[in-house]
């Protein structure tokens, strides 16, 4: 969770090194940094976001399936033999 919102205060950041009138040699190499940092924190954004969604729906079916086992393990203990 920490990573996520670091990465969304990365945004901020972005949008403000965007702006920067910078005259150098090196400008296009900037410009080419700063557009594969964005795509690598979009990206990373977006797979926490996946992950995130996905651990929630797993975490749900373990409850579901530890009720149904215990629901078993109860129905067996009260099954005649």
């Amino acid at each position: 969770m920490r990573l996520q919102n670091l990465i969304n205060t990365a945004d901020d950041a972005f949008r403000k090194a965007v702006k920067v009138d910078w005259q150098s040699e090196a400008r296009d190499l900037y410009v080419k940094r700063l557009k594969e940092a964005k795509e690598l924190t979009d990206a990373l954004s977006e797979a926490l976001r996946t992950v995130s969604t996905t651990l929630a729906t797993y975490s749900e079916a373990v409850t579901t399936a530890k009720s149904h086992y215990k629901s078993g393990k109860v129905t067996e203990k009260n099954c005649p033999r």
